[in-house]
């Protein structure tokens, strides 16, 4: 099993990288993915804490997320249509 430390900083890195390309990047659909690679650090950051103390809070806040995420991956493709056309 991997210790929750690693995973926690596995989260830290790619929010810090997903931050990066949010501050740094000119173009909208660059930016949305760079803000869901920060939503998966938190959700990693959530899992990591949820092994750590055991409880299943974590699991569940990530459930919801990832919940949320698919559901803002609908208007995805009509946003990249409109700018296409």
């Amino acid at each position: 099993m991997i210790p929750p430390m690693y995973l926690a900083s596995l989260g830290a890195i790619l929010f810090c990288i997903g931050l990066m390309g949010v501050f740094t990047s000119k173009h909208g659909i660059i930016v949305l993915m760079c803000v869901e690679i920060m939503l998966n650090a938190v959700n990693l950051n959530f899992v990591a804490g949820a092994l750590h103390y055991g409880d299943v809070t974590g699991w569940v806040y990530t459930g919801i997320a990832i919940a949320i995420a698919a559901a803002s991956q609908l208007g995805r493709p009509s946003i990249w249509m409109r700018l296409r056309c």
